[in-house]
């Protein structure tokens, strides 16, 4: 899992990060005894590491491919934390599905209207 420019590529990073996710998503689950835990502590470790991969992609090769831009792993990284988020919450505090649901869209808002935006020249 080489790249040829450092001693470890992305793929074997992320495949730690996925893994060490699963790790702890399984002892969250398991010492909390209750399973449904599981998919959302995953979708927040797994975004929150999409995200901060958006957030650090400075790279040549990012403006080439359009699902290789640090906006789009942006988007789907927080995307995944905040529905993990928004199940830990419904989880805890049932009965908040209208709320959670508005939360959501507003956010698709936000992250579309900033997504969108050009930044200045100059």
């Amino acid at each position: 899992m080489q790249n040829g420019t450092g001693r470890v590529g992305l793929a074997g990073v992320s495949a730690a990060v996925v893994l060490l996710t699963v790790a702890v998503a399984t002892m969250v689950s398991w010492f909390e005894d209750d399973w449904f835990l599981f998919l959302p502590v995953l979708m927040v470790g797994v975004g929150a590491y999409v995200m901060l991969m958006g957030r650090s992609d400075h790279s040549a090769t990012a403006d080439r491919f359009k699902y290789a831009s640090g906006s789009f792993l942006m988007f789907w990284g927080s995307l995944f934390v905040l529905i993990g988020l928004v199940l830990l919450v419904n989880h805890y505090y049932p009965g908040n599905g209208i709320w959670l649901f508005v939360i959501v869209l507003i956010w698709l808002a936000i992250s579309a209207l900033l997504f969108t935006m050009r930044p200045k020249r100059g």
